[in-house]
């Protein structure tokens, strides 16, 4: 289940703000085009217009960060409001929750992000029928390690970040080379704030 909506004081985060365009995408195909047994839900046109405005507000977040406690309180109501009940297709999940999660993490409320990275994860898992990591997934993993590290969880990090990039890529080499590589950094960086430099 999601948690309440209250405030954490750690600074900052970057948006993932490349994931908009597809969940936009997704949410107004099946609005307009599939009937709900292809499917397999009803999604309502108010859900579909709510998900649109809190994708525009968490985007907003990402320059003005006053945006962002509408953006998440928006969110909150589209994602959390009803425990085990999927408010969006399958596929759109994973995009919902880290654009949640990032918007979480823009105005310091790392913990709250933290159950949202979990559950995009959750949902990229379910629908990645390969098990191979992808650019959007790989996007979430970083970006869970970076509200790790902010609140000074430099072990759950630094384990997050040595198991999560070793997995086969189905997209191009040299986003995943270039995540490996931030992921290394981050890693040793971990490694270093708890003094064990030898990790």
């Amino acid at each position: 289940s999601c948690p309440p909506r209250g405030i954490d004081t750690v600074p900052k985060e970057m948006m993932l703000c490349t994931v908009v365009p597809r969940i936009f995408l997704l949410v107004c195909c099946v609005v307009a085009v599939f009937p709900s047994d292809v499917v397999g839900m009803v999604i309502t046109q108010s859900v579909a217009s709510a998900t649109k405005t809190a994708m525009e507000l968490s985007q907003k977040a990402n320059i003005d960060p006053s945006f962002a406690d509408e953006a998440c309180q928006l969110w909150y109501s589209i994602l959390c409001v009803v425990d085990d009940e999927i408010p969006l297709p399958l596929s759109a999940m994973p995009a919902a929750h880290a654009l949640y999660a990032s918007t979480l993490a823009r105005v310091g409320r790392d913990r709250e992000a933290l159950a949202q990275h979990d559950k995009s994860l959750f949902y990229f898992d379910k629908c990645n029928a390969s098990k191979q990591i992808t650019k959007a997934e790989a996007d979430v993993l970083l970006a869970k390690s970076k509200s790790l590290q902010r609140l000074m969880r430099y072990r759950d990090a630094m384990m997050l970040l040595k198991e999560s990039f070793v997995r086969d890529s189905t997209d191009n080499v040299s986003w995943l080379r270039n995540c490996q590589s931030e992921a290394i950094e981050r890693a040793a960086l971990c490694s270093m704030r708890m003094g064990d430099v030898d990790s």
